[in-house]
This record gives structure tokens, C-alpha cells and sequence, in this order.
């Protein structure tokens, strides 16, 4: 997720994530988080699921969250 530099320290990117237990059902949310977004997603409960890679030069790691904390 890239938020705008204009619209930076809002919260957005913590909203959107942080509300997906409410708004899907029976699929996990899954990302690749750059190396810089690691800790924000792994806050938000989002695990990783793969080892990191390399594509077009930037290095991400797969991460998921469950729809609901025990799954």
C-alpha cells in the first residue's frame, strides 16, 4: 500500500487493513510487504508466509491475515 506524501500521518494505512476482519468472510488478505512495511502489516496481524524475493529490484516478503484471529 502507498499512501500520498500529501496524505501521510493520517492513518490511513492502518485503517484499511485494520478493518478487513469486518469486511471479508472466509478468504485471507494477502500482500507483499517491502522490507519498509514489515513491521507496520506485522502489527496488523499479517504473518509471513514465504521467504523474501526480488522483482524489478524491489525486495518484498508474501504475508497473510486470517479473516478471524483464530484461523
Amino acid at each position: 500500500m502507498v499512501v500520498a506524501g500529501d496524505r501521510q500521518g493520517r492513518g490511513l494505512s492502518r485503517r484499511l487493513p485494520a478493518g478487513l476482519p469486518d469486511g471479508f468472510e472466509g478468504e485471507a488478505a494477502t500482500l507483499s510487504a517491502s522490507d519498509f512495511a514489515l513491521p507496520r502489516y506485522r502489527a496488523l496481524g499479517f504473518v509471513a508466509t514465504g521467504p523474501r524475493t526480488c522483482f524489478n529490484g524491489v525486495v518484498h516478503t508474501p504475508m497473510r491475515k486470517a479473516p478471524h484471529a483464530d484461523d
